[in-house]
């Protein structure tokens, strides 16, 4: 996952529920509401693009699973024709991967009292499709990804729980 400091990212990434200046994200979309993905949306993807990945992660060293980064959804299989997603839903040929609860969900619920947790979705471009299947390692999948990235977008948002 890109680090402080990591190059300009090039495709373009947005979600209408996250409005605020902080970016904060409704709990609607976290383990004290619904629990559902967010909608986004996304531009900018380039020809020659065979497939794209979708990543949602805490940035935070005390997150849950410690170790700086901890991925709450894994996505794979995603058609470069996509212009977004719905909320709470995937597209057929979706592959969803184990997220570092070892679920094969969306889950943002970081650790009740931990203040503000900040968290970044990126989505890549991948050159080819990356053989995979349903509940791979998020954390062993980003490594091929990245290697297979010709681009890739990102968002910020940040998640107080309750």
């Amino acid at each position: 996952m890109p680090k402080e400091g990591s190059a300009l990212f090039t495709l373009h990434v947005s979600s209408p529920v996250l409005t605020d200046k902080e970016h904060a994200i409704p709990d609607t979309y976290t383990c004290d509401g619904a629990g559902i993905s967010p909608p986004l949306h996304w531009g900018n993807i380039p020809r020659g693009a065979a497939e794209l990945a979708l990543f949602v992660a805490s940035l935070n060293p005390s997150s849950p699973g410690g170790g700086g980064e901890s991925f709450s959804w894994a996505v794979a299989g995603l058609r470069p024709t996509l212009k977004g997603l719905s909320a709470g839903t995937l597209p057929p040929g979706a592959i969803v991967g184990r997220n570092s609860s070892g679920l094969s969900s969306y889950t943002v619920c970081p650790q009740k009292g931990s203040g503000v947790q900040p968290y970044i979705i990126v989505l890549y471009a991948l050159r080819h499709h990356l053989a995979t299947r349903h509940g791979f390692s998020a954390q062993s999948f980003i490594k091929r990804v990245e290697k297979a990235s010709i681009y890739k977008g990102g968002l910020g948002f940040t998640y107080t729980r309750k």
